[in-house]
This record gives structure tokens, sequence and C-alpha cells, in this order.
């Protein structure tokens, strides 16, 4: 089966990028593409062409190393969109800036999993330890009301807390 390529033919394409992603009623998804314009006009990112997967890969190589907060954000939505393992330098910084930003990435960590089968519920444990973070983490999860999620972190998140 040959597979169509797609591509970006201008920016209002590209801030829609995450729109085709099934986002199974996740806020990450609505908060990354809230954020985007602003790493898009942080780096003066201009070159849409092409076919999405190389757009998104030079807007990803003109974030990588950068720190700001849209920086970071432009990076979780890149995660997004490509459907990364969950586990990128980003969460750390997202997380340092707002402990709040913990409930981003339960729900990134969670994506993945329902979406590729890769567990990172031991990563995303790590991550909370580092950042000091539990307490938000498990507010969050008491708020929740999708019991998949609470179901998920309670079997792979907190038996490596």
């Amino acid at each position: 089966m040959e597979r169509k390529l797609r591509g970006f033919a201008n920016k209002q394409e590209f801030l829609a990028c995450l729109d085709a992603r099934s986002a199974h009623g996740l806020e990450v998804f609505a908060e990354a593409k809230r954020r985007l314009p602003a790493a898009i006009e942080e780096i003066g990112f201009v070159d849409f062409g092409g076919h999405d997967y190389e757009a998104m890969n030079r807007f990803q190589t003109q974030l990588v190393g950068r720190s700001s907060e849209a920086a970071l954000w432009g990076l979780v939505a890149v995660d997004l969109w490509f459907c990364k393992n969950f586990g990128g330098a980003h969460w750390p910084g997202l997380i340092e800036r707002d402990s709040a930003n913990v409930r981003f990435a339960i729900q990134t960590a969670y994506w993945v999993f329902i979406m590729s089968g890769k567990n990172c519920g031991a990563g995303l444990a790590a991550l909370i330890t580092r950042r000091r973070c539990w307490k938000k983490a498990e507010e969050y999860i008491r708020a929740e009301r999708d019991k998949e999620i609470r179901g998920w972190w309670n079997r792979s998140v907190l038996p490596f807390r």
C-alpha cells in the first residue's frame, strides 16, 4: 500500500498540525497548540514547505537547545505530532517553571502508552521525583475523571515512586 505524503502549504496548516492527531480528550494537545505560535515567532520559523515531517524536523532542529518556555512547548508539540516516546529534555524545564505542568507530562506519557503500547511510567516517575512534584502529580490524578488514566497511573507510575 502506498503511503500518501502530506505537506504544509503555509503557517496556518502548520499551526493546525495537532488537529489531525487523536487527542483522546487530553488537554496537553490544546495547550501545545495554544503555545505553538509563540515558538514559531520566537525562532522566526518560516520554512513550512515540503513534506510535513520535513517541516516538523526543521522546526524541531531550530528549537533544540533553547530553554525559553515557548521553545519547550514547541518541542512538546513536535513530540505529540511525531508520537515520540515520553521523556524529552523539555519536560524538566517546563515543570521547573511551573510544577502544575506535571499534569501535561502525565497526559503525554499516558497518550504514548495508549497510542503505541510503550509504557513510560518509570521515566515519568523519575521525572516527578527529580522535580519533587509528587504532591502536584497526585493532586492532578485525584481530580482526573478518566478512570483509564488513573488506572494506568496506579499500575505504571506509582510502583516507581
